[in-house]
């Protein structure tokens, strides 16, 4: 029996050394798994970390990076860092105009009109006298444009298109008009598209045109009409010569009808003019030696008649020198200054303004004339260089001819920086004006105007446009944000008035 016993005893505790071992070799290997390396590049071992709960588990093994090999010193991947958003960047100047002329475009397409009586005669006739036409290959295209009569008519607005590109042109006296190749960046003329916008005749077209030897005349058809009709006079017995009546839709469309072409014009102010119906135009006068009247409005049915008192007084001048910075004093050629004149300075929160371009000379002197009577502020600039303003009161008829306007040194003004635009490209001689400014644009369409800090309303007018009445709206920034954003004004010619 001792010997049986013995055995047994041995047996167990044989299995009881297995068993050890085992225990031992597992912990050693869940420590292994568990081991990290230490800052000095030797491994560390860290308590077996638990598992986290199902939901807060990675979610692949990209993100949570690969598992250390079982002694391994390679640091473990760090898992990719929440990093802040970067800040959207400013879009570029292309891209505002990009994004301008999209929406100009879709907004053209949805203004587009059916216009009845839109038709064009283009009968064949002999040259008139003294009128060059264009054959094939030559460098400007005439185009001549009369009334069912045969009258030449004068201040019609021309849209065309010519090889891809658009122009847009008034008739002269003489009812002509000339489009220069070279103008479209065209070596010689080609057939065009062309429409007739006038206040008498509507919109007409358009029509295809092809050059040729004979100038191409445009006869417009009649189409029904009402009458704008009243007085275009002064002073008592002050009866302007050769009045000029502009008639103005309410989009901003403007025709320019001289004595001649009017219905009627008697001597003593008496007139009469045929336009297309309309329900909101504007009419004013003016004539040589006088400023234009103020603005009556006349609503023309069809058939009927507007009547209008159109009020015309005696225009002042005044003139004088410009003291200029050292930096223009020593131009060797006459140098473009805008005169800016406010007008009715003196009424609360004061008047108008308006920009006239004049060109001083080596001495400095310059003259501003169309004047309406009343109390002024004036000043001179040429953007970057301004002057103090000064006072002037004028009488009708007036000419003051010793007022002294300074221009100082470049300031730290704060310019907005923009572009009016159509479809096609850059619109020139726009005017941009607001409450605290005025601009023109130039050949391209560019301008900068300066404003104080704060919102402002812009209104924005181009011939042959439709008008924008203190419609968009810039904001310029207080100096420490920077210069304001680049402003692009898109126009359209929708012809909704026709």
């Amino acid at each position: 029996m001792s010997t049986g016993k013995t055995a047994l005893l041995a047996l167990a505790a044989s299995l009881s050394a297995a068993a050890l071992v085992f225990f031992l070799a597992r912990e050693e290997s869940s420590r292994a798994l568990s081991r990290e390396p230490g800052a000095d590049g030797r491994s560390r071992v860290d308590p077996i970390p638990k598992p986290a709960p199902p939901s807060l588990a990675p979610s692949s093994k990209d993100e949570a990076g690969p598992l250390p090999k079982p002694g391994s010193t390679e640091p473990t991947p760090a898992p990719p860092s929440s990093a802040a958003p970067e800040e959207p960047r400013a879009p570029s100047d292309e891209e505002i105009e990009r994004a301008e002329r999209a929406r100009l475009v879709a907004r053209t397409k949805q203004e587009q009109n059916v216009f009845q009586n839109a038709k064009l005669v283009l009968p064949r006739v002999s040259p008139a006298a003294g009128v060059i036409g264009a054959s094939p290959g030559e460098k400007a295209l005439v185009i001549l444009v009369v009334d069912p009569a045969g009258k030449p008519v004068t201040d019609a607005l021309l849209l065309g298109k010519m090889s891809g590109k658009t122009f847009r042109r008034r008739t002269k006296d003489g009812g002509k008009a000339t489009i220069e190749a070279s103008d479209l960046g065209l070596e010689t003329v080609a057939p065009a598209q062309v429409e007739v916008l006038h206040a008498r005749f509507g919109r007409q077209g358009p029509v295809s045109i092809t050059p040729e030897r004979d100038p191409v005349r445009i006869e417009l058809r009649s189409v029904p009409t009402g009458t704008v009709q009243g007085k275009i006079h002064g002073r008592p017995g002050d009866i302007p010569p050769s009045p000029v009546l502009t008639v103005v839709t309410r989009k901003g469309f403007a025709t320019r009808i001289p004595a001649s072409e009017l219905k009627k014009w008697e001597p003593d102010g008496s007139f009469e003019a045929e336009v297309v119906p309309n329900a909101g135009y504007r009419v004013r006068a003016s004539a040589p030696g006088f400023c234009p009247s103020e603005w009556a409005r006349a609503d023309v049915r069809n058939g009927a008649q507007a009547t209008v008192d159109l009020v015309l007084v005696r225009a002042a001048t005044f003139a004088g020198r410009v003291t200029l910075p050292q930096d223009l004093a020593d131009h060797r050629r006459d140098l473009p200054l805008d005169i800016e004149v406010e007008s009715d300075a003196d009424k609360p929160g004061g008047g108008t303004r308006d920009l006239t371009r004049v060109l001083v000379g080596w001495d400095g002197a310059y003259s501003v004339g169309e004047v309406h009577p009343g109390w002024h502020r004036v000043r001179a600039t040429d953007l970057l260089h301004v002057g103090p303003w000064a006072s002037v009161e004028v009488a009708e008829g007036e000419t003051i001819r010793e007022l002294t306007l300074h221009v100082d040194p470049p300031g730290d003004f704060i310019l907005l920086r923009g572009r009016v635009i159509d479809v096609e490209g850059g619109v020139a001689d726009a005017t941009i004006v607001t409450l605290g400014g005025v601009a023109r644009t130039k050949e391209d369409g560019s301008f900068l105007m300066r404003l104080e800090e704060g919102m402002h309303s812009l209104s924005v007018a181009a011939d042959g446009y439709d008008r924008l009445t203190y419609d968009p709206t810039v904001r310029i920034p207080p100096r420490k944000e920077g210069p304001p954003r680049y402003f692009v004004v898109g126009l359209s010619s929708s012809g909704g008035d026709f």
